[in-house]
C-alpha cells in the first residue's frame, strides 16, 4: 500500500513546541514559538552541513545526517523496552511523564488487586471455619435428641 502524503500547516509542529514549553513551565507568545521551532530545526541542519558524519544521541533520539542531499538531517529512535520507549508514541509519553504515571497507576492497581485477593482468601477461610463450627454444633444438637 502506497502512503499518500498530505500537506499540513506548520501549526501542527508549533502546537507541539508550545505544549513542550508549557510542560517545562515556559509561557510565550505565538511569534516566539514559531521562531524557536525554526531556530532549533535550522540550527541542527546547520550543524550537519558542517559535520555530516556526527552521530548525536539525545536521550532516546539519535540525530544523523541523511545521505539524501535534500534531507537536512534524520532522527532515529533508540528503543528501550525497560523504560517503555518502543515507538514514537511511547517516546512522547516518556518525555511528557505519562509513561511513569501509567507505570505508577498499574503498580497501584496491581497492589490493590493483590490485597483484594488476599482479603478474599482470608474471608473464604473464615467462612469455611464458621461453617465447620456450625456443622459441628448442629451435629452435637442432633445427637442430643
Amino acid at each position: 500500500m502506497v502512503r499518500k502524503f498530505e500537506k499540513k500547516s506548520s501549526k501542527v509542529l508549533e502546537d507541539i513546541v508550545e505544549e513542550s514549553l508549557k510542560i517545562v513551565g515556559i509561557e510565550t507568545d505565538e511569534g516566539k514559538i514559531k521562531l524557536l521551532l525554526r531556530l532549533v530545526m535550522s540550527g541542527i541542519a546547520n550543524h550537519y552541513f558542517f559535520s555530516p558524519d556526527d552521530l548525536i544521541e539525545v536521550g532516546f533520539l539519535q540525530f544523523c545526517k541523511s545521505p539524501d542531499k535534500d534531507e537536512l538531517f534524520r532522527i532515529n529512535i533508540l528503543r528501550d523496552k525497560e523504560s517503555g520507549v518502543i515507538n514514537a508514541n511511547t517516546l512522547w509519553k516518556f518525555y511528557k511523564g505519562e509513561l511513569q504515571q501509567e507505570k505508577d497507576f498499574k503498580r497501584v492497581l496491581d497492589n490493590f488487586l493483590q490485597e483484594l485477593i488476599s482479603y478474599s482468601q482470608i474471608q473464604e477461610m473464615s467462612i469455611m471455619n464458621l461453617t465447620n463450627v456450625m456443622e459441628k454444633r448442629k451435629g452435637e444438637t442432633n445427637h442430643g435428641i
